[in-house]
């Protein structure tokens, strides 16, 4: 059985100009292999994709060479993996777009950290799973932060979704998100920059929802 995700009510407050994005919950199970909440995602994402090979959308980086990646996934493995994560990855290849998620596409040996970010430049797009426990992980604010870099100074097409968690939550960093931002100020507290850094980030990406 395969959780299915439907859109809830986006609240009525906010937070600078809608770029693009979607917010999901889990309500209930079904047979369904690939639940329209996915298929919403990648439409969304043809379209744009569409637009950007007619030049329409592509920020400031022009030359097809620079391109390894149709999209990159910023993702909570452990709150995503094994359900929605999956099921977007194998509609997206079905659609022919080229899609890096770090467990699959890294090669072994190579200094991971640098590689992400080398696949986070070369990728057009990046898909933002906001989850519950997103920011608890240190891997996830580091790919965050370079893809808000990369949005603005090479016009990367970013679309933040959220997973079963209120958008209010991530732009507010309360709960779940407050709690990770005091373990991180422990944890960094000879660099609270980089913490600073990624709660500028989370509230970032929190503001493209529209």
């Amino acid at each position: 059985m395969n959780l299915f995700l439907v859109p809830v009510e986006l609240p009525s407050h906010h937070i600078g100009k809608p770029q693009s994005s979607l917010v999901y919950r889990k309500v209930l199970k079904t047979n369904n292999p690939e639940p329209k909440i996915i298929q919403d995602i990648v439409r969304e994402l043809w379209y744009k994709l569409s637009h950007a090979f007619l030049g329409e959308d592509v920020g400031r980086i022009t030359s097809e060479a620079l391109w390894s990646n149709d999209v990159f996934l910023n993702f909570r493995g452990e709150d995503t993996h094994n359900s929605f994560i999956g099921q977007l990855h194998v509609a997206l290849k079905k659609k022919g777009i080229i899609t890096f998620r770090d467990y699959e596409n890294l090669e072994r040996g190579k200094y991971i950290l640098v590689e992400l970010f080398k696949a986070i430049e070369k990728s057009r797009f990046a898909i933002v799973i906001l989850s519950k426990h997103f920011a608890t992980s240190t891997w996830c604010l580091e790919e965050l932060a370079t893809i808000i870099e990369c949005m603005k100074e090479k016009g990367m097409i970013v679309l933040p979704t959220f997973y079963n968690v209120d958008p209010s939550n991530v732009w507010k960093q309360t709960g779940t998100f407050a709690q990770a931002s005091t373990e991180h100020e422990e944890r960094f507290k000879e660099n609270i920059e980089k913490v600073q850094t990624w709660r500028d980030a989370l509230r970032e990406v929190t503001n493209l929802f529209g």
